[in-house]
């Protein structure tokens, strides 16, 4: 499920009522998480990075580079993502982190089965391993 946020431009510092973007560092449809840099607007005073202060996706973007625009003007718009989503991301990430610890267990464990089975040394390499192996084989057709 996603909610829809307006982003504004916030209140930098007193004084500093309008600016312009100068650089936006996402495009639509890019995945943003809560303190990703958004853009960077330029005030009389300096050059700023603002940051996202939501996790979601950018939905739409309002102004352009180099549009000079008010603080409290709407600059782009995020799907945020609710906290059912990131967490069904994470599950599923762990999951096939997990898969494939589970794999390279598996395959340690078979590689300290053949290395004891054909009595090589433990520092053989996977190629030496290979090589007896075919050597094995080509014996026994």
């Amino acid at each position: 499920m996603k909610n829809t946020t307006k982003i504004l431009l916030p209140l930098i510092s007193e004084g500093v009522k309008k600016g312009m973007i100068t650089k936006w560092h996402v495009k639509v449809g890019d995945k943003v998480v809560n303190g990703d840099v958004l853009y960077e607007f330029d005030t009389d005073k300096a050059t700023i990075e603002i940051p996202s202060e939501k996790t979601g996706y950018i939905k739409d973007i309002f102004v352009k580079e180099n549009q000079e625009i008010t603080v409290g003007t709407p600059v782009c718009e995020i799907d945020t993502i609710v906290l059912d989503e990131l967490f069904n991301n994470t599950k599923k990430d762990f999951q096939l982190i997990s898969d494939q610890m589970n794999q390279i267990s598996l395959n340690l464990n078979l590689r300290e089965e053949i290395i004891y089975t054909l009595g090589l040394p433990d520092n053989v390499s996977n190629e030496g391993i290979i090589n007896e192996i075919k050597k094995l084989k080509s014996t026994t057709t």
